[in-house]
C-alpha cells in the first residue's frame, strides 16, 4: 500500500510540474536561459501575480515529486513490496 501513495503522489508531483511550465508566460525572445528558470536579464519578463504562483506551485511540485522518487527508492532497497 505504501508503494502505491508514493507513486500516486509523485505521479502527481510530476503533472503539477508539466501544467506549471505549460502555464508560465515568458516573452518570445527571452531565450533559454528564461526558459530555464534564469532571469535572462530583461526586467520585463514577469507578468505578475499568476506568474509568480505558478513559479510556487512549480517549486512544491518538484519538492514532492523529488521527495516521492527517493522515498520510492529506498523503499524498495529494503524491499517493500508493491500492495
Amino acid at each position: 500500500m505504501l508503494m502505491i501513495v508514493l507513486a500516486v503522489i509523485g505521479a502527481l508531483g510530476g503533472l503539477g510540474i508539466i501544467i506549471c511550465i505549460c502555464l508560465q508566460t515568458a516573452s518570445p525572445d527571452a531565450g533559454f536561459s528564461a526558459a530555464m528558470g534564469g532571469g535572462g536579464g530583461g526586467g520585463g519578463s514577469r507578468k505578475g501575480g499568476q506568474d509568480l504562483l505558478l513559479e510556487r506551485i512549480l517549486k512544491v511540485s518538484a519538492v514532492v515529486w523529488i521527495a516521492a522518487a527517493l522515498a520510492l527508492a529506498i523503499a524498495e532497497a529494503h524491499g517493500v513490496r508493491l500492495g
